[in-house]
């Protein structure tokens, strides 16, 4: 099996790429392993931040197939600027973050040497995007770090922990508008309400914070479902329709949600959002014609009381 990689920002005239003419006689690393029936070659520009990626799953994938493989150099000719502005690690789990003794699991770690004391750096994770991650166990600012001022230690230790994951998805109204301000809730069957959101008019987007589960997305008691409910693909508008939709969270990708609405029967004319002059102007309606109010009779002044 042979696979194939290129990095580049280059445009090719094909979709095949010939790494057989590439010249590796004096910018090309060589691995060779006659065991392994897996060929990799690479094409990398070591100052990109591509390169920083790319370089570190070909570490993991050396150490974990020990394939044969080429890696080609291919820097650009001139620079206007520094290209890296950042220091990059690929973390990845490994057999070492298990403890060999007890049941204690370390969690994969990355590690920086040598960093400059006076510049200010900022730790940050490149995570999918799903992910909500925290610091748990963090001493000092990880968004202003200035190694000098740290002590005679100058070692900054972080710990982060992936809270929840990210529940995304669009809700749409056939032949109108996204409905803003939508109130959808979040939870099991017998917990419906753990968590909720509101709809937002661009794209009627909305997102939750979730975990791996079975999760039952419905309208939020109230308003929004005493106007709308929820609509199926195959259904022609008919009041029998579900009053939650399932959501299954199987992994830790995330999941984006399409969800539908229609209104109910009678209510298609009604807003979803009020504004607070229609609404003085809906009570005053409910009530009536109110009678004047009567003003006191003013008393003649006591002069004896006059200073």
């Amino acid at each position: 099996m042979v696979i194939s990689s290129s990095i580049a920002m280059r445009d090719r005239s094909s979709e095949s790429a010939r790494f057989e003419i590439l010249s590796a006689e004096y910018s090309a690393v060589v691995l060779n392993n006659e065991n392994s029936s897996i060929h990799i070659d690479a094409v990398v520009d070591p100052l990109s931040p591509s390169g920083q990626k790319l370089s570190s799953l070909l570490r993991v994938l050396s150490k974990c197939i020990q394939p044969s493989m080429r890696l080609v150099l291919n820097p650009l000719s001139s620079l206007v600027d520094l290209p890296l502005k950042n220091y990059y690690r690929y973390v990845v789990p490994t057999m070492d973050d298990f403890s060999s003794t007890d049941y204690t699991v370390y969690g994969p770690k990355a590690f920086f040497a040598n960093m400059p004391l006076s510049k200010t750096l900022t730790m940050n994770l490149d995570v999918p995007e799903p992910w909500l991650l925290e610091p748990v166990n963090a001493i000092h600012d990880l968004d202003n770090i200035l190694l000098e001022n740290l002590g005679n230690i100058r070692t900054l230790q972080a710990e982060f922990e992936l809270e929840a994951l990210v529940l995304t998805g669009h809700c749409t109204e056939k032949d109108h508008e996204p409905p803003r301000g939508l109130q959808l809730i979040l939870g099991t069957k017998n917990t419906p309400h753990l968590v909720d959101t509101l709809v937002m008019a661009n794209l009627g987007y909305w997102q939750m914070k979730v975990f791996p589960g079975v999760w039952y997305l419905q309208l939020a008691p109230g308003r929004s479902s005493d106007l709308y409910i929820l609509r199926e693909d195959k259904d022609d508008g008919s009041q029998d329709m579900p009053s939650s939709k399932r959501i299954t969270i199987d992994d830790l990708r995330g999941k984006l949600v399409h969800l539908a609405v229609v209104k109910k029967k009678g209510k298609e004319q009604e807003k979803l959002l009020v504004s607070s002059d229609d609404d003085d102007h809906s009570q005053e309606k409910k009530k009536g014609p109110q009678p004047e109010a009567t003003k006191p009779i003013p008393k003649p002044f006591d002069l004896a009381h006059l200073p």
